[in-house]
């Protein structure tokens, strides 16, 4: 078994290599993890193993409610629900998503003042997920290199209870 962390904006991706555990697919561990709400979640084949186990492996047959838990709520925020609440109820787990946050504001601090003769819109009303913030990152970068700062630092903080990117510029 292979793990690979990467944290990257927000949300943790999980990428697993399960060799040989492979069994018929289970939909949400089988009534063991329910959902609330009218959104109907499906889950890759690696993320299917880690939230409901494998029978067929003795290590990944009973998957601790505490762990489900992490992961439902890792991967719901890897699909922009960053409100998920989740109670325990008798063998079931009850999972509500909430809504997808998306985000409403940039602000970018630091730029020098040529940044800002050509405006970026592309978030506008985008989901607050990684790939989001990767998006934004990606053109800043790449409007500091046009106007002559290869070098320029660039982060990203973003808050899903306000929905706002901030973008910091260490222009070098």
């Amino acid at each position: 078994m292979k793990i690979f962390y990467t944290l990257t904006g927000l949300s943790l991706l999980l990428t697993v290599s399960l060799s040989g555990c492979a069994t018929a697919k289970k939909s949400a561990c089988d009534g063991i993890i329910q959902f609330e709400g009218k959104t109907a979640f499906k889950f890759n084949e690696n993320e299917d193993l880690l939230l409901c186990g494998d029978d067929q492996a003795d290590g990944w047959k009973n998957i601790p409610f505490s762990q489900r838990e992490f992961m439902v709520r890792s991967y719901l925020k890897d699909r922009s629900y960053h409100h998920v609440n989740v109670r325990f109820d008798q063998d079931q787990l009850i999972v509500d998503p909430g809504t997808k946050s998306r985000i409403k504001q940039v602000i970018f601090k630091g730029a020098p003042a040529a940044f800002y003769y050509v405006g970026y819109v592309g978030w506008r009303g985008a989901e607050l997920k990684s790939t989001s913030l990767d998006e934004i990152q990606g053109w800043t970068s790449r409007r500091l290199h046009e106007i002559g700062y290869p070098c320029a630092k660039v982060d990203l903080t973003a808050n899903a209870d306000t929905e706002v990117v901030e973008v910091k510029i260490n222009s070098g």
